[in-house]
């Protein structure tokens, strides 16, 4: 989540909304929003799994709402204000959520853990997770072009519902090992990267979205497939 507001101000920061073109911020949107809701869905699967309880605490999504109401109105009234603050939200944030997780860790015993086993997919989380993957390159895909990004970003949430209805989404996330979330970290970075170069630069062409997005959607057919046989985490 801190991941996701520092990419925002970085790509949308600083720059009021009429400094920006229309383009810039249509086209990269969806490349941001769409894996940030997927990764809430695979994380409800991993939480089961797991058997986690505990959620993030109100003092973060206090503190989540209030700062993203006041950076978003100052980007859309002037866009003035200090660059630093692009920094220092997301660290913030990442604290505030991460105190007690991260101490929590540090006070379990280390003994009784057991490894993270990568287990070969079921049928329907091993569809899931290339859908994933083919969803997410075709947003890439069609990233440089403004209403088919739109119009793709529509059709990918049509389907994210389908998968929600009968639950595929949170399966996946409760049958994926280290290296399926590895894949899935790996492409939401391509994303990120993708999101900030498009806002702010003109250095992606329609080439490079398509190879950007073919990666992506071999990462995840290749994680799909792995392991051949079960292993250690």
């Amino acid at each position: 989540m801190s991941g996701f507001v520092g990419v925002f101000l970085v790509s949308f920061g600083g720059r009021s909304l009429d400094d920006m073109p229309t383009d810039a911020v249509t086209r990269p949107t969806w490349l941001l929003v769409f894996p940030i809701i997927v990764l809430s869905w695979l994380i409800n699967g991993a939480r089961e799994r797991f058997s986690i309880r505990r959620k993030p605490s109100l003092v973060f999504w206090v503190a989540f709402v209030l700062i993203f109401i006041v950076v978003s109105y100052l980007i859309a009234k002037s866009g003035d204000y200090p660059w630093w603050l692009n920094l220092l939200v997301p660290a913030v944030l990442f604290v505030t959520m991460a105190a007690t997780p991260v101490r929590q860790l540090l006070s379990s015993p280390i003994s009784h853990s057991r490894p993270w086993a990568n287990e070969p997919l079921s049928r329907s989380a091993r569809w899931t997770t290339v859908l994933i993957g083919a969803a997410m390159g075709f947003l890439s895909m069609t990233g440089n072009e403004t209403w088919l990004s739109i119009a793709s970003a529509v059709v990918m949430m049509l389907l994210l519902v389908v998968t929600l209805f009968d639950r595929r989404l949170p399966r996946a996330g409760y049958e994926w090992g280290s290296i399926h979330w590895t894949a899935f970290g790996i492409v939401i970075v391509l994303l990120f990267a993708l999101t900030v170069l498009l806002s702010l630069t003109g250095w992606i062409t329609a080439p490079i979205n398509i190879a950007a997005g073919a990666s992506i959607f071999l990462v995840m057919l290749t994680a799909a497939f792995l392991p051949s046989t079960p292993s250690a985490g």
